[in-house]
Order: C-alpha cells, then sequence, then structure tokens
C-alpha cells in the first residue's frame, strides 16, 4: 500500500515539473496584401504589405526570380514584357509600450525597371543557325516597310566630302543651286555582283522606279526637267538626270527648287534593284519575294541566307503560323494582335514595330464641292469602324492637334443633290485591310446621305498612275509615322496626294485632306526567331 502512494506521488511529482511541450516554428499567417494596378505606357503594380518582415520576404522571393527568369528571351521596349514594380516602405507600428524607432527603415523598391537583353555579340553570333531561310507574311510585301529594311539599308544622301562618307552613304552632296543639283556616289560602294556602283546604274534604277511607281518617283524628283514629259509617255528618258562620268552625277531642275536636295534624302531613291542592302531581290513572283543575302554590301553582313516574303490574301495565316509555314506574321488589326498575346505567348514573341499614319485626300478643285463633300465626313467616327491599334490624330504631320474635325469646314449635305452631278470616285490600295475598311465606311456614310459613289481597289501601280493623272474624287493613304520627324517625308506626302500643298492645317481647312488615325503594326516571331542588336535588320534563326 506504503509502495502504491510512493509511485503515485512520484508520478505527480514529475507530471507538475514537465516543461512544456516544444513546438516546430511556424511561418506567421498574414492578411492579403493590398494591391492597385495603375495602366499608363508601362503596367504599374503598386502593393502594400501588413509590416516590414512580409515586405522584406516578397522582395527575396522576387529577386531570386529575377535571377532565374531568361530575360534574354523578352525583346527591348514590348510592351507587356516588363513592367514597373514599387514595394513601398512599411511605417512602423507603434506600440503602446514601446518607443518608436528613431532610426528609419531601409527603403528597398524596383521602379522602371527595363529587362533588356545583355548577351555579348560572340554568344549571340554562337547561336545563330547557318544557312537559314526565315518566310515573313506581309500582306502589302515587299511595299511594307516590313520587307523594305532588309533590301535598304543605305543612306541616300550625305554631306560629307568622300573621305568622311561613310561608306554606308551611297550619295553625297558636291554642290546645290536652284538650278540644279551635283552628286557623287561614295566610296566603296559595290553592288550585288561585286562591281563599284556607277552613275549610269544609278540613272537607270531612278528612270525604272519612276516608271514602276509614278507618285512616288514625282515626288521624289519633283521638278527634276523632263519627268513630266516621260510621266506621259512623250519622252523615253528623264532629261534632267546628266551623267557627268562614273561617279558624278547631275540632276538639272525644270524650275528654282530649293528643296530638289532635301527630296534625294527619301529612301526610295535607293533601289532594291542596285542590290546595296542587307538582301538583294533574286526572284519576284507576283505574291511570293525571294531575298538572298547581300556579299557585297557596305552594310554589315545579313545573318539569315534567304529571306521569303509571302504577300497577298491569307483567310487564316495563324493556321499557316501554326504549321511552321511562316516564321513571322506582320499584324495590325486589333483582333489579331489580341489573339496573338492571349493565345500565342508560349510559342511566339509579339514585337512592335512602328506604325502607319491614315488619311484621306480629296481631288476636287472647286472648293465649295470640296469642303461640302469633306464636311460629310467624320474622322472619329471611320476611327470608331477600323479595328486597329492606334489612336485618332488630328494631324498626319504632327501631334500637336486633338481632332481635325474641328479644323475642317462642314458643308451643306442638303445641297448634294445639285453639287455633285457625277458619282464620286474612291480608290484604295486593294492589298491593305484598313484601307478597305476605310473606304467601305466612306460608302456607307454617303449612300445614307444619298451620294451615289464607286469603288476602285487598286494595285499598287494603277493607284499611283491616278494619284498622277488625279482621275479620282477620294483617296485613301497612310505614310510612315517617321513623318512626324522627316522635312523629306513631308514634302513626299505633300507632292504624292496633296497637289504639293504643303500646310497642312491649310490642307485641312481646304478640304483637301482628312487625317484618321495611327494604325500600330507589330511582328509576330516563332521563339526561334532572334534580332542581334535588338534591329530588324539583325534578324536571324537560333541553333
Amino acid at each position: 500500500m506504503k509502495k502504491n502512494v510512493l509511485i503515485n506521488c512520484l508520478l505527480l511529482l514529475l507530471f507538475g515539473c514537465a516543461p512544456s511541450p516544444v513546438l516546430k516554428n511556424q511561418s506567421p499567417v498574414y492578411n492579403t496584401h493590398s494591391g492597385k494596378k495603375l495602366d499608363a505606357d508601362t503596367t504599374s503594380y503598386v502593393i502594400g504589405f501588413p509590416d516590414a518582415f512580409a515586405r522584406r520576404r516578397f522582395t527575396a522571393t522576387f529577386e531570386r526570380f529575377l535571377a532565374e527568369y531568361p530575360f534574354d528571351k523578352i525583346k527591348h521596349k514590348t510592351p507587356g514584357n516588363f513592367f514597373r514594380l514599387s514595394v513601398l516602405p512599411i511605417i512602423p507600428k507603434v506600440q503602446a509600450q514601446e518607443a518608436p524607432k528613431a532610426e528609419p527603415e531601409k527603403k528597398e523598391k524596383f521602379v522602371d525597371t527595363l529587362i533588356q537583353r545583355q548577351t555579348a555579340d560572340s554568344q549571340v553570333l554562337q547561336q545563330v543557325a547557318p544557312n537559314a531561310t526565315a518566310v515573313i507574311y506581309a500582306p502589302r510585301g515587299m511595299d511594307d516597310a516590313t520587307c523594305r529594311r532588309l533590301s535598304g539599308g543605305i543612306t541616300p544622301l550625305c554631306d560629307e566630302a568622300p573621305p568622311l562618307c561613310p561608306n554606308g552613304c551611297l550619295l553625297h552632296l558636291v554642290a546645290a543651286t536652284p538650278q540644279q543639283v551635283s552628286l557623287q556616289i561614295g566610296p566603296q560602294i559595290s553592288g550585288k555582283s561585286g562591281a563599284p556602283v556607277s552613275s549610269l546604274d544609278i540613272v537607270d534604277s531612278w528612270t525604272t522606279f519612276v516608271k514602276q511607281h509614278p507618285a512616288q518617283g514625282r515626288a521624289c524628283f519633283k521638278n527634276v526637267a523632263g519627268i513630266e514629259g516621260f510621266l506621259q509617255g512623250r519622252e523615253a528618258v528623264i532629261g534632267g538626270f546628266k551623267i557627268v562620268d562614273e561617279k558624278n552625277i547631275v540632276v538639272a531642275l525644270r524650275q528654282p527648287d530649293t528643296e530638289a536636295p532635301v527630296r534625294l534624302r527619301l529612301a526610295q531613291i535607293v533601289s532594291p534593284a542596285l542590290g546595296l542592302g542587307f538582301y538583294g531581290i533574286s526572284s519576284p513572283k507576283g505574291e511570293e519575294t525571294v531575298l538572298t543575302a547581300n556579299q557585297h554590301t557596305p552594310c554589315p553582313k545579313a545573318l539569315l541566307n534567304k529571306c521569303i516574303i509571302k504577300s497577298g490574301p491569307d483567310n487564316n495565316p495563324f493556321v499557316a503560323f501554326s504549321l511552321n509555314k511562316y516564321d513571322i506574321l506582320a499584324l495590325c488589326g486589333a483582333a489579331d494582335i489580341d489573339y496573338a498575346r492571349r493565345t500565342l505567348a508560349a510559342v511566339a514573341d509579339l514585337i512592335p514595330f512602328g506604325s502607319d499614319r491614315y488619311f484621306i485626300s480629296c481631288a476636287l478643285e472647286p472648293p465649295d464641292l470640296r469642303q461640302n463633300l469633306m464636311g460629310r465626313l467624320s474622322g472619329n467616327d471611320i476611327y470608331a469602324i477600323a479595328k486597329i491599334s492606334g489612336k485618332r490624330i488630328g494631324l498626319v504631320e504632327s501631334d500637336s492637334v486633338s481632332a481635325a474635325d474641328s479644323i475642317l469646314h462642314k458643308g451643306a449635305p442638303a445641297a448634294a443633290s445639285v453639287m455633285f452631278k457625277q458619282p464620286c470616285t474612291i480608290i484604295y490600295r486593294a492589298e491593305d485591310a484598313i484601307s478597305k475598311r476605310i473606304a467601305e465606311k466612306i460608302v456607307a456614310d454617303f449612300a445614307r446621305q444619298g451620294l451615289a459613289c464607286s469603288v476602285k481597289p487598286l494595285a499598287e501601280n494603277a493607284y499611283e498612275n491616278s494619284l498622277v493623272n488625279r482621275d479620282y474624287t477620294l483617296a485613301v493613304g497612310w505614310v510612315s509615322e517617321d513623318v512626324l520627324a522627316s522635312p523629306a517625308l513631308r514634302l513626299f506626302v505633300a507632292s504624292m496626294w496633296f497637289n504639293d500643298l504643303g500646310d497642312e492645317p491649310q490642307r485641312i481647312a481646304a478640304g483637301y485632306e482628312l487625317p484618321l488615325f495611327s494604325a500600330n503594326q507589330y511582328l509576330l516571331c516563332k521563339k526561334r526567331v532572334g534580332f542581334y542588336k535588338d534591329a530588324f535588320e539583325g534578324i536571324y534563326i537560333k541553333k
């Protein structure tokens, strides 16, 4: 009995003195982080945390993510592939029994972080697959900037003398007067055959260019003696192009023009037929153009052996893209761009590639008819149906005006049956889907107002002939966004579409022009496609 009592006492003593059980360390449970999304050119996320420990824990996790993520696959300046993250400082809570800390907490944040490729040139070149071919689908074909840059790359005109002129400059300016411009071929300029380019080669290429692209040729060589007779078929050559010797050319003008040297800075005067760019055209076949690497260009050497440009209609280019028939798609429709972003991020990159600025040109000469007709159109309504990724513009040559509808004089639609006796003729480039939607909208608006009109979808050469002959009422046109900074391109637009009227606000007020919108272009590229130094001309296929 005593033994049992003694044992029970010992057990009670042991249980009463036992230490508290040891618990494993557990991660504290935090409240849901508060977040705020700010939409601008760069999407920003501002994230708040309940205390400093949570903030430091998130920062460490994010830094590990930065160290592991393959940033070399993200293209520089691609919307959606970089973001801004601000980790806000936390104001420590003041406990009733503690005095506030005087020492400020260390501030840690990521602001305006642009993730760029930092791969060294030698590492990039090791990734290049030799003798590779890339296939690009561009609806407008070689006219599209997507392709022209591949066969270009040469500066048309420089002001330096030959010893200082870079190898990539076709011509340099020797002298210029209001009556003529003297030019000399730059040093070390070789054509696709490897032979030096001569004055005869350049003049022949200019003549061919004017024949194939009459409106562009007239705009580039405005006031050159003999060009009007050549365009009208009265002369077999352009007499203003005078060959002095193998390296020197004089451009004679039929009337004084101090802006002639400015026009000669346009990229169009460097014909792909000269074979001076990264690639030369080896076999144009309608809706397919084959470009082969130019071994004699003064530009850096191309990293592809061949580039094939597919153009023309394709009901569903995404199917061909998914079947690896295309390496790159040129996109401008809002629905196509949205589809690519939502469904193809795992297999392709979406890269911004500039924008075009669309407008309507009116060829009517009587001011009251012209203003009445253009006053019937609304740039805002046309923009609403354009189905593009872009914005409404007030001027083609500037972003300083928000809306052109306030400039354009509104005519009196009620007088249409009296004023317009002939149907209006609307022309547009047949291969451009955006121009087609604009033309269809104009027809619908005029039909509701009881105004008859006909629509002519034209190929490039026929479209330019109509511009030269001014045998249209309204023409849908576009120009590269480079017009915002290029005096030469502004002269080009005035000559090609607006009968040399260079003051754009005056053109709008007089009813010659209605600016519409800018349309952003994108390139959808397979993951195997790379761009050396982030330049489109440096396109290559990865091993």
